[in-house]
């Protein structure tokens, strides 16, 4: 997926974080991580929805 086809305003919030934690798992470039801070700082619930994914992917990976 790159950055043009990524439109996260259209998605709910979960969706949204669980594409940032996929984004970060292959590596974000520099744009994509200044994208990512920006999400973040948007709004609370974005960083809450991705500090819960992100314990979820790290518990799936550990389990894996």
């Amino acid at each position: 997926m790159n950055s043009a086809s990524f439109q996260p305003e259209a998605e709910p919030i979960d969706a949204q974080a669980s594409n940032w934690i996929v984004r970060e798992d292959r590596g974000l470039d520099a744009d994509e991580a200044a994208a990512l801070r920006r999400w973040l700082a948007a709004d609370a619930r974005h960083e809450r929805a991705h500090a819960e994914l992100r314990r979820l992917w790290q518990i799936s990976d550990a389990l894996a």
